[in-house]
């Protein structure tokens, strides 16, 4: 025989009420704090076919599918770790003439805007490369486990003037970020 105890069910609503609150946070909201050596920035040199790398991802991410103006994105990236498996190219990317990465150590991006377009998530913000700010905007998508940001971009916009025309300085770039 089972004894009624009022206080009991209106701890169990409370509860419940709880639980779906917190539920449809995380179905409709994903927050994120990312500092991972599994971050990556990959980046593609179009003119001079020249692929590489740069780790040292911090970013915090919030998403809420359910209102996007209430999602957030930043983000920043170690330029020292700029990689494209030439050591003498690297070197001479992240001296003064190019990235100048002891008054620059960073790239960063804030968000100004999360949208929904055309069934496409599409972050607008501000690149800084060398203090100098653009605006941007990522195409983001979910790839495997991973939270992915493409963007092309023209090094020649933010100081960085690899060839002389601003069409032959154009780069693709890709930030892949594991949600695991």
């Amino acid at each position: 025989m089972s004894t009624f105890i009022p206080n009991k069910n209106k701890k169990m609503k409370h509860l419940f009420i709880i639980s779906t609150i917190f539920l449809s946070s995380i179905a409709y909201g994903q927050s994120l704090n990312v500092k991972t050596d599994n971050a990556s920035v990959e980046f593609y040199f179009i003119t001079k076919d020249v692929k590489g790398t740069m780790s040292g991802v911090i970013a915090n991410i919030n998403i809420d599918y359910s209102d996007l103006a209430n999602s957030d994105l930043e983000g920043t990236v170690n330029v020292s770790t700029l990689d494209t498996k030439n050591e003498q190219r690297d070197g001479h990317l992240k001296n003064p003439d190019f990235f100048e990465i002891e008054k620059y150590p960073t790239m960063t991006f804030k968000a100004s805007s999360i949208e929904m377009i055309d069934k496409q998530l599409m972050a607008k913000g501000e690149l800084t490369i060398k203090d100098v700010s653009k605006e941007v905007v990522f195409n983001v998508s979910e790839e495997g486990e991973s939270i992915v940001f493409k963007a092309d971009i023209y090094t020649s916009d933010f100081g960085v003037d690899v060839k002389k025309s601003r069409e032959d300085n154009k780069v693709e770039v890709m930030i892949s970020i594991p949600l695991k």
